[in-house]
């Protein structure tokens, strides 16, 4: 939806209001579709330029988090390791790579954090009030939730600063309050928000329907839609943390066990207040998808650096266990890549040898278990990921030289995708229940993506593919029988291309 949004903006010269399907988007805000813009107008139209603009503020999160780290007295081998291990994390390298709002909401959110920590360490109203303007900016890449989302900063710091447990008493420091006299601006971070309101439902034609769709619909709804499970949230913060889950569990025995005692350790504590604030918000509306943690990740990592010393974390990555974790992970890789490649069992035993030998000889584990730790994901990504991707229909159905091309599918994304892949044919997409009239009385070939539905007979059956399914959920069980048969067909859906029969 992003990327045909941004090049539908193009085509039609919307590039005020981005465009989807002849109307306004109204299911997000406009900032990541003007930067996918220009950088489509630079670069040249592509998935590619598209995805530099993840790419770019991946880059940028990860130096901002180099630069907090020092703000704090770290050194800059330190900070570059923290920094380099956030930018190796899961969540990084997915949300790098796609067009989608997380990684620029990742940015923005986390420069809002770093400039009211320099605020509450220096005292100066100046990175308060730039906190403020990354917010207005902000706005246009989430919506109305990540001032939410900052608010909880300060007031993260209240707490802390309110509550204090002294000879097993709670003790409630009330002049405290007084310190925290600026929240009264948090206001200020609707300014621009509420004006680019007024402009759209002053001077567009679909402004007010663009404003209650948005803020009800997409945001509000959430709380409608069907409940989901908690551990979903929870489980967000394991999985996209991976491989280095074992500081989060670090994070958290540390806030336990550290008493406030010094500046740092205050800090310490707000982190940790703030991000269990994030975590209950999210639990509150019925939607509750794994990837909505993500923005808070590099915070995390800012704690990590506060609680843990360069000493503490050069010992995580000599320790040898870490290297006989990394040896049975990946030589049950290589198991599992012997059904499937003999290239990659070549790969994998390389590196489980490597592994074998730092573990006899120690001077090089630190450097070679954390840069295996680094380049874990890419390694995963590269050797496993391939033996599930799809296929790709579109690059076999290049060779038809098609002009016009109908959809079906009870999913209308899939319309816009093969519109983005085919870039030199007209897609057009119809449900199940329109495809006689949309379709097959304009005698057009059709790619169907639908259980539901099956052409007249004047079609044939020109070349299928066979997909996973959408919304699979497996048990470990369907993990266990995916593994020993990647090829099987039991969690597969077909995709069918139907040519008009030649008389």
């Amino acid at each position: 939806m992003h990327v045909r949004t941004v090049r539908e903006s193009l085509e039609t010269d919307n590039l005020f209001i981005p465009q989807l399907n002849g109307l306004a988007n109204a299911y997000k805000p406009p900032l990541l579709f003007w930067a996918g813009m220009l950088s489509d107008v630079l670069f040249g139209e592509s998935f590619l330029s598209e995805r530099l603009v993840s790419l770019l503020f991946g880059f940028l999160t990860t130096i901002l988090l180099y630069c907090g780290i020092l703000a704090f007295g770290k050194s800059s081998r330190f900070a570059f390791q923290i920094s380099l291990v956030y930018a190796s994390t899961f969540a990084a390298w997915k949300f790098s790579r796609l067009l989608m709002m997380e990684q620029m909401l990742t940015f923005f959110l986390f420069l809002f954090v770093y400039l009211y920590l320099r605020f509450q360490k220096e005292k100066k109203i100046a990175y308060f009030l730039f906190g403020i303007i990354s917010l207005n900016i902000a706005y246009f890449i989430k919506g109305p939730l990540v001032i939410f989302y900052a608010i909880v900063l300060p007031l993260s710091f209240l707490a802390v600063d309110l509550l204090r447990i002294r000879k097993r008493k709670l003790n409630v420091n009330w002049q405290s309050i007084l310190k925290y006299k600026h929240i009264l601006l948090f206001p200020l971070s609707f300014l621009i928000p509420i004006l680019w309101m007024f402009y759209l439902s002053r001077y567009s034609n679909e402004g007010a329907l663009l404003i209650k769709f948005f803020l009800f619909n997409e945001n509000v709804g959430k709380f409608f839609s069907e409940n989901q499970p908690m551990l979903r949230i929870l489980g967000g913060w394991l999985l996209y943390t991976i491989p280095f889950t074992p500081f989060l569990f670090l994070f958290i025995s540390r806030v336990i066990s550290t008493k406030i005692n010094t500046r740092e350790k205050r800090i310490l504590r707000v982190i940790a207040y703030f991000l269990l604030g994030l975590t209950l918000l999210h639990l509150l509306p019925n939607r509750k998808d794994s990837y909505y943690v993500t923005p808070f990740i590099p915070i995390l990592f800012l704690g990590v650096s506060l609680s843990l010393s360069e000493a503490k974390i050069t010992s995580y990555f000599e320790n040898p266990w870490l290297g006989r974790i990394y040896i049975l992970l990946f030589i049950g890789i290589a198991i599992f890549s012997f059904w499937n490649s003999e290239s990659k069992i070549l790969i994998v035993s390389a590196v489980t040898i490597l592994f074998l030998f730092v573990s006899l000889y120690t001077q090089y584990r630190f450097q070679i278990q954390f840069l295996i730790s680094v380049l874990f994901i890419p390694l995963i990504a590269g050797i496993i990921l391939p033996t599930f991707q799809n296929p790709l229909p579109a690059n076999d159905l290049q060779s038809f030289q098609l002009t016009r091309l109908c959809v079906v599918s009870e999913n209308p994304w899939h319309g816009m995708d093969y519109q983005n892949q085919l870039r030199k044919t007209m897609v057009i997409y119809s449900p199940p229940s329109s495809a006689t009239d949309l379709c097959e009385n304009q005698n057009l070939p059709i790619l169907s993506l639908s259980n539901f539905y099956s052409p007249g007979k004047k079609y044939i059956p020109s070349i299928s593919w066979y997909v996973w399914k959408a919304h699979l959920e497996i048990g470990v069980n369907d993990f266990l029988e995916i593994v020993q048969n990647v090829h099987s067909l039991k969690f597969k859906e077909q995709i069918q291309f139907y040519e008009v029969e030649r008389r």
